[in-house]
């Protein structure tokens, strides 16, 4: 009846004599063990199991002296995998209470100690990003509001580009938040400008090019504030107007990124600098760790962004 009982055990089950020396173990505890040898766990210290663990020993001394004890713990198999145990260490009484011998009921919970860590490291990055999302949010807040403009001017931008930060949580959010392909980021922000069934504005091409998360965010902010303007004043006002949209890499590893308006009204060089231009020119430059020029040409707008392509390629996730 023992026997079997043991045996549909998925625990490690142990008994020690009072020196702490393994008299049995289950088969069980074997596997879980990986000792291929049963010969090598014949009367060996079970503290020598525990390496490094010094609740092990203050767990043994508690059942010696006729106590309870729990405890978890990571312990080495004889293979040399790393296992995290949830251990219950019982003395066994004779008639008389008496301890004559040491029950030891040791647990495998190594997943779920990495599921718990996992979960644990999730909370603290999730947190880490809505943290950089809300500094994001109020950065746009305070420059929209800023510039003069009306009440509704200023929620119209506001609205336009909280949604374009979403779309780009939404690029980051298929790609786990690793990094995105420049390719996916550039049409995730000109979507909303598609219209079904409309010659399509964009002529759109380069290489792959795999963007960390805060550069994605940054550059759809970017190109959120290239569109709006040339739908207000540029190339996207008319049907004529067209806006090329291309990137390559050079020998010297650098990454260029161009957009090219052309077939628009007769381009005016702005008045005043307001958040759009700021982001392009100071923020997404200092991003990418590279250079951004803006060319007001008569015929559309073109803006040029040349950064380091091993930066731009390894710099740090949000």
């Amino acid at each position: 009846m023992l026997t079997s009982v043991l045996a549909a055990s998925g625990d490690c089950i142990k008994i020690l004599d009072l020196d702490g020396r393994i008299q049995f173990i289950n088969e069980e505890g074997y596997k879980l063990l990986e000792a291929t040898d049963p010969m090598t766990l014949r009367a060996k210290l079970w503290i020598d199991l525990w390496p490094n663990e010094p609740t092990a020993t203050a767990a043994l001394a508690a059942a010696r002296a006729g106590r309870d004890a729990h405890f978890s713990g990571s312990a080495p198999t004889f293979r040399g995998s790393l296992r995290q145990w949830d251990v219950r260490v019982k003395p066994v009484l004779s008639t008389a209470g008496v301890v004559m011998q040491i029950l030891v009921v040791s647990r495998d919970i190594t997943e779920q100690h990495r599921l718990s860590e996992q979960r644990t490291l999730l909370a603290s990055e999730l947190e880490h990003r809505i943290k950089n999302l809300l500094a994001m949010v109020a950065a746009i807040a305070q420059q929209t509001i800023r510039a003069p403009a009306t009440i509704k001017e200023a929620a119209d931008r506001f609205a336009a580009r909280v949604q374009a930060l979403g779309r780009a949580q939404s690029i980051l959010t298929r790609t786990n938040w690793t990094s995105a392909d420049i390719r996916v980021v550039v049409d995730g922000a000109l979507e909303p400008l598609r219209v079904p069934g409309s010659n399509v504005p964009f002529e759109i091409d380069g290489p792959l090019v795999a963007l960390p998360a805060n550069r994605a965010l940054n550059l759809v902010l970017a190109l959120h504030e290239l569109a709006t303007n040339a739908a207000k004043y540029g190339a996207l006002s008319c049907a004529e107007g067209r806006v090329r949209l291309h990137w390559r890499t050079t020998a010297e590893r650098m990454l260029i990124f161009e957009w090219q308006e052309s077939g628009g009204p007769t381009v005016t060089i702005p008045a005043r600098t307001g958040f759009g231009s700021k982001l392009l020119q100071r923020v997404l430059a200092a991003e990418f760790d590279g250079r951004v020029r803006i060319d007001y040409a008569s015929t559309g707008v073109t803006f040029m962004l040349t950064a380091p392509l091993d930066r731009v390629a390894h710099g740090a996730t949000v």
